[in-house]
């Protein structure tokens, strides 16, 4: 069994790494022309961020926690460096 605890712990794992996602992204297109695929990978990062609150399902919380790993490791391939 699943307690509170754990689950609001899986929250605020995820929202961090939420919020260091769209850092990355932000920091490195700022002024820059986003393209497509990062852009759809943004909105979906904030869908996952505006689902969160709502989910009290382990299975579900650990499906975004992997999602959000993929979005990363692409981001992070595709995008050149602001520096």
């Amino acid at each position: 069994m699943v307690t509170r605890y754990e689950i609001s712990f899986k929250h605020e794992i995820l929202n961090e790494f939420i919020a260091s996602i769209n850092g990355f992204i932000g920091r490195n297109y700022n002024g820059r022309t986003m393209p497509e695929d990062i852009s759809a990978m943004k909105n979906e990062v904030w869908s996952i961020y505006n689902k969160l609150p709502l989910e009290d399902n382990m299975e579900v919380l650990n499906s975004f926690e992997n999602r959000l790993v993929e979005i990363r490791d692409y981001v992070r391939k595709k995008t050149p460096t602001a520096y």
